[in-house]
């Protein structure tokens, strides 16, 4: 259960993401590995040490949203280690010829998202059949995921983000308020999600904008601290930098 949203520039692009999590799973806060072109940067999960969101030097992103609609198996690895380990071969091109070889197989079903200079891909898993695609941006793209009433939580979501894109795109700080909506007739189904069983954990902003890379972490005590007052004001975050370097497509 998560929702992920991008636009691009002329100056780069910008994406946020809503991690959607069970009550009880907790985050590490953000971890950085490597130097100079070599740097990535990315929250960590507590129980698995994995990640679902990160960015590397050369300005690449990887993001990663569960799927619910496939075989669900106890003996599969952590997805959360792939997207270090595809940050971790650099350029744009590199990343991008590592998701096309990658074999999902041994994986529980995922999305796997990359965002760059160049627009968005995808490996797409569901189990059985794996499926690569570049989607259009026009000039948003948005992807969530659910594990109840997926359409129609689809839906509802996209829905929603429409409405703040036509209304002005207000922003909380570096967050999009979009992000941090939530329907009080209808909190199962926002953006901002609220069950019984799971929430939003946290929300991740990136930015990569010509020379430089901010990532900015709306981490899980913060969140849960402005859901419980009025929900108005710009909630505590951290806030991170790596500077973009430019390297050949190879």
């Amino acid at each position: 259960m998560c929702t992920l949203t991008a636009r691009f520039s002329e100056d780069g692009f910008s994406l946020t993401m809503n991690r959607d999590e069970l009550l009880e799973r907790g985050e590490a806060g953000l971890h950085e590995m490597g130097e100079g072109a070599a740097a990535m940067l990315y929250p960590r999960d507590r129980q698995a040490g994995g990640t679902w969101v990160g960015v590397n030097a050369m300005g690449v992103v990887l993001c990663l949203l569960n799927r619910y609609d496939g075989h669900y198996r106890l003996d599969c690895p952590s997805r959360g280690e792939l997207i270090p380990a595809g940050l971790e071969r650099g350029s744009e091109a590199s990343v991008c010829r590592w998701l096309n070889e990658l074999d999902p197989a041994p994986y529980n079903p995922f999305s796997l998202v990359m965002i760059s200079a160049s627009g968005v891909r995808r490996l797409l898993w569901d189990g059985e059949r794996a499926q690569r695609d570049e989607p259009e941006i026009s000039p948003w793209f948005f992807m969530t995921s659910s594990g109840e009433r997926f359409e129609q939580v689809a839906a509802i979501r996209r829905q929603q983000f429409e409405h703040w894109d036509r209304d002005g795109q207000r922003f909380l700080g570096p967050f999009p308020a979009a992000h941090l909506h939530c329907d009080p007739e209808d909190p199962d189904s926002s953006i901002l999600v609220e069950r019984s069983y799971a929430h939003s954990k946290s929300v991740v902003r990136i930015n990569v904008q010509r020379q430089a890379i901010e990532l900015h972490y709306l981490y899980p005590e913060s969140l849960q601290r402005w859901r419980e007052t009025d929900r108005q004001g710009v909630p505590d975050h951290e806030t991170r930098s790596l500077s973009l370097y430019c390297c050949e497509k190879v």
